[in-house]
């Protein structure tokens, strides 16, 4: 007997430790059994809740809600779970039902337990505002936000991925990240997640990568890259801002271009002249190939400018330009170095007698100019050429210098009448 009084002494203990509501109901709705916890809540002494309809209580309604668990339970004579916002004690509550049964199996009433969840309801409410946010902020973000899981697959894509790389959400989320990744890239795509997941202690390149990318059409282009990782329940992610640089690189180019171009002739200038011939040369010092080099003056420039106006002198410039466009091969380096002055490094030379023929085709081009364009003035130029022998190597600058120096005894000698 007295083990039975401790054991019901135990229990009782236990029932009133349950931080839920916990109410005992039979079949007529009355409460028959309340713990601790039950009490402080519904705000009642323990012994007035007892015998009390669990509805007007708990609810303070005249009748069971339609959310009521108990009423449920006595529909299905089954256990019930529902989750719902109690009015009367301002919270979400979760309540689950079971039915007790007497020694034949009918059941005699239920027990009601009443679990308050609105902290967990706010945490959650405040998760859905947070990624409400996030979501707010990168579907519309200009740049391409992408995330993956540790196994290269897609598990976020924003809008602006779609219109940038041309796979919607649904075709991209769940794909390898490879599918925006140019072939020959894919690999070193591939060992670098290894290696990052080998060793995760250490830390991503905290700047910006310039890289090539691949659209659904199969067009590359070039994006700026910034990456991070994140951790979620012992899993790493990584996200990707994504930049579309096609519009920066055209811009580069063509800076560079302008940078590297006479704006008058469209030939290259001495800074460009001087980066590809100094290119050129390496390659023939290495291989033991020959290249010449043609320093070439527009004669009269002055007088040109002086009787005919500056514009005129621009024209001629420009012709002078053309005609060696039309004499010389693509592959030759043609540039503008000064005011009156071209030269044109002639690669590869398929004549030892280059000299002589390339005058000769410039001569004729000249004279087949100055025929059809009837000009106030006639286009001509002085001439001097320089050779470089592999074997006997000299610098760019020598044999500019030099070619200068041999133009310049033909420009005296066109003066004296000599050849």
């Amino acid at each position: 007997m007295k083990n039975l009084i401790e054991e019901i002494t135990e229990w009782e203990h236990t029932f009133d430790a349950i931080p839920d509501i916990i109410l005992v109901i039979d079949n007529q709705y009355k409460i028959t059994k309340a713990n601790k916890t039950a009490a402080e809540k519904l705000r009642y002494e323990r012994s007035d809740l007892i015998g009390n309809l669990c509805y007007k209580i708990f609810h303070k309604t005249d009748e069971p809600p339609s959310y009521c668990p108990r009423h449920k339970s006595a529909a299905t004579k089954k256990e019930h779970a529902e989750e719902a916002y109690e009015e009367n004690l301002k919270g979400h509550f979760l309540f689950s039902v079971t039915p007790l049964h007497d020694s034949e199996g009918r059941i005699t009433g239920t027990v009601e337990v009443a679990r308050d969840i609105s902290s967990l309801k706010l945490t959650t409410a405040e998760l859905q505002e947070r990624e409400k946010l996030f979501r707010s902020v990168t579907e519309f973000a200009t740049d391409a936000i992408i995330s993956i899981e540790s196994r290269g697959r897609i598990v976020y894509w924003n809008r602006t991925a779609g219109s940038m790389f041309g796979y919607s959400s649904d075709e991209a989320v769940g794909e390898p990240l490879t599918i925006i990744i140019p072939k020959q890239f894919r690999q070193a795509h591939k060992k670098g997640i290894k290696r990052f997941l080998s060793s995760p202690s250490q830390k991503l390149w905290p700047g910006t990568y310039d890289v090539m990318a691949l659209r659904k059409n199969g067009s590359e282009f070039p994006v700026e890259l910034s990456l991070s990782n994140w951790e979620s329940n012992g899993e790493i992610f990584f996200t990707g801002i994504i930049r579309d640089i096609t519009e920066r690189r055209l811009a580069e180019e063509k800076l560079h271009e302008t940078s590297i171009t006479d704006e008058l002739t469209g030939l290259l200038n001495r800074r460009g002249f001087l980066t590809l011939s100094e290119k050129q040369f390496q390659v023939a010092k290495r291989n033991l190939r020959n290249f010449s080099i043609l320093y070439a003056d527009l004669n009269d420039m002055k007088r040109i400018n002086d009787e005919c106006g500056h514009k005129a002198g621009d024209r001629a410039l420009v012709d002078v330009a053309n005609i060696l466009r039309r004499t010389f091969r693509s592959s030759d380096i043609i540039a503008r170095i000064g005011g009156d002055e071209f030269t044109v490094l002639i690669t590869e030379p398929r004549s030892a007698d280059i000299e002589n023929i390339a005058v000769k085709h410039l001569q004729e081009n000249l004279e087949i100019h100055n025929e059809q364009m009837e000009r106030d003035y006639k286009v001509s130029i002085s001439m001097g050429m320089a050779h470089f022998d592999p074997k006997h190597p000299r610098s760019i600058d020598e044999l500019l210098s030099r070619a200068d120096k041999l133009m310049y005894i033909n420009k005296a000698d066109q003066k004296t009448g000599r050849k």
